[in-house]
């Protein structure tokens, strides 16, 4: 059966149907194929996802878009340049700051990181070169699966069952999510020290 589901997929993917939809497409017919029946798909699928705290990953997203289209993340990003811009790799500061301070209301690493790039990666690449503020940028935005609200944090809690709770596992990610923070901050100062 798995075979059958595979050479399907190569097959429809080499004909230059999406990947999304060749996955989807061979599924269904090694399903048809194999006897099943095809009315309880749609029963099973509703079940699995009809979870209540994974409902806060989409809202999760919403929020983060929200900041963006609201200019929240604008203010957010003069806060952290008030606090630290004046010291030497002030830049790069105001990036890990900025991360950590996005990575409380998105829980997605990839949301932090569309956000901030937007944003601080043209101001960076003028003082440093750009491999330097893609690094900070994507070290500052993978503080968002850990500091909490973590969307990875959700569906480990969900994936474990019930002896594992969210807010625990919230309150594990607060003292490592600052302390890594801080870390990637005295990183920073470091380099650019070291560069001039």
């Amino acid at each position: 059966m798995s075979t059958m589901v595979v050479i399907g997929f190569m097959l429809i993917a080499l004909m230059g149907l999406p990947i999304a939809f060749a996955m989807g497409l061979s599924a269904i017919v090694a399903i048809w194929l194999s006897g099943i029946d095809i009315s309880i798909i749609p029963q099973r699928m509703m079940y699995s996802v009809n979870s209540f705290p994974l409902m806060a990953i989409p809202f999760f997203m919403l929020s983060g878009e929200l900041m963006i289209k609201a200019g929240i993340i604008e203010r957010l990003i003069s806060f952290a340049n008030a606090l630290v811009g004046r010291v030497r790799g002030g830049l790069a500061h105001v990036t890990m700051l900025s991360g950590a301070g996005l990575a409380t209301v998105s829980g997605t690493a990839v949301s932090d990181a569309s956000a901030l790039s937007a944003i601080l990666v043209p101001s960076l690449s003028k003082i440093y070169d750009k491999g330097f503020a893609t690094a900070i940028v994507a070290a500052a935005a993978n503080l968002g699966p850990i500091i909490p609200p973590s969307a990875a944090m959700i569906v480990y809690a969900f994936m474990a069952g019930p002896s594992v709770s969210v807010g625990g596992m919230f309150m594990a990610g607060v003292v490592p999510g600052l302390l890594i923070t801080v870390g990637f901050m005295l990183l920073c100062s470091w380099i650019t020290t070291k560069r001039g």
